[in-house]
Formats: C-alpha cells, structure tokens, sequence
C-alpha cells in the first residue's frame, strides 16, 4: 500500500511505496526534500521541510566540511600556494627550454626588415627540432618553432625572387643601352 504524503512546500501531494518509509523524497515540483512518515505515522509529524545535505560528508577529514582532500589530484593549478602561479610542466622537469618564441621573431624580423634574419632562425630551428625528436628539448614549444621556419623559408624565397628579379632588370637595362 502506497504511502501519500503532501510537499510542505507547495502542497503536491506525492505516493510512494511503503519500502522507502523513514526516508527522505525530493518533491518533484518544487525539489524541495520531504522526509516520508515511517509506516503508521503521518505527514502531520513533519510539518518542515527538511532542507539539509542528502550526502554524508563526516567520513572526509578535511579542514572544510564537505569539501574533499584533492579535488582534483591532476590540476597543476590546485594545491599551490600562489593562485595566480603558472601551471607546472608535467613530464619535461630538466629538459632545456624550447627557443619557439625567439625563432618565431627572428622569422618574421627576416620578413619585415632584412631577410638575413631567416637565416639563423632556420638554423636555430632546425636544431631545436632534432633535439625535441630525441627528447633532449621540452617539446611544448613545437608549434612556436615550425611556424618560425615557415615564415624563415617564405622570407629568404621571396628574398631570392626579389634579388633575381632585380639582376634580370639590371641586364635588360645594360642590353638596351
């Protein structure tokens, strides 16, 4: 026989099985938590809602009750003392840092100002490359590193372009004079 009970919140009145007496139920109206009266009883002896944590947090000895010890054990921003630290480099501790950034400048120097900057910063990406395939460099900077020998390379073709294109000109204005 179903038991029924009336939300003291908004006043739905709910049915449940007699199994679930003494615990509590969420009303499905208002989501408010309605104890059910244990067999025999009524709704009457329960006249407030019952407004209090479904989940047991007394068995986590932390400093904050219900909040747990590591919320998250791989967050490298949890657990420092500075939350406005940068995160930890997780599995390079001890590689030399990449030079990403500084190829990536001396790539765009040599396409905006003076194509001799292509040079070093192919040569400089080109070392860094091999070390990170060998696991000799911290590999993060990859992406950095690739995008400043491309601009490097686009720089010194369109560099080789202009200069040959320049020498045709020189020898067809000596040819017509």
């Amino acid at each position: 026989m179903p038991i029924e009970l009336t939300c003291s919140n908004c006043q739905t009145v709910m049915r449940v099985a007699e199994e679930h007496a003494g615990k509590n139920v969420r009303c499905p109206t208002c989501k408010t938590v309605v104890p059910i009266p244990a067999v025999g009883g009524s709704a009457e002896d329960y006249s407030q809602p019952f407004d209090q944590p479904t989940q047991d947090f007394s068995a986590q000895p932390s400093s904050n009750p219900g909040v747990p010890n590591n919320p998250a054990p791989n967050n490298p921003y949890v657990g420092s003392g500075n939350p406005f630290a940068s995160p930890t480099s997780s599995g390079h501790q001890g590689l030399p840092n990449h030079r990403g950034p500084l190829i990536l400048v001396l790539g765009i120097l040599g396409f905006v100002c003076c194509p001799i900057f292509g040079i070093p910063a192919i040569l400089m990406a080109n070392e860094d490359i091999a070390k990170m395939d060998r696991g000799q460099m911290n590999p993060e900077g990859r992406g950095l590193t690739v995008a400043g020998k491309i601009v490097a390379i686009v720089c010194l073709v369109l560099a080789l372009f202009g200069f040959a294109a320049q020498m045709l000109l020189v020898v067809i204005a000596a040819a017509a004079a």
